[in-house]
């Protein structure tokens, strides 16, 4: 396994004053998977199964793989 990093764009509803148009946000997630396939599909199981993304209108921009090689958590 190995670290991607999948950038994506979403739409939360906002609308731009001046253009009227949907605001995009942008952001980067990084995701433990075993290729650029995998990681794309985690990262949907992961968005739809959230509940405080699951209502967000999102695209996958990217996914390319990491130079990170282990991630530390702390539990506690």
């Amino acid at each position: 396994m190995g670290y991607y990093i999948c950038k994506i764009s979403f739409f939360s509803g906002e609308v731009s004053k001046s253009t009227g148009k949907a605001k995009a946000s942008r952001s980067e997630i990084l995701v433990e998977a075993d290729t650029v396939t995998h990681a794309e599909t985690r990262l949907h199981e992961h968005l739809a199964g959230d509940n405080s993304t699951a209502h967000l209108d999102f695209e996958v921009t990217s996914v390319a793989q990491s130079k990170i090689e282990s991630v530390v958590h702390l539990k506690g």
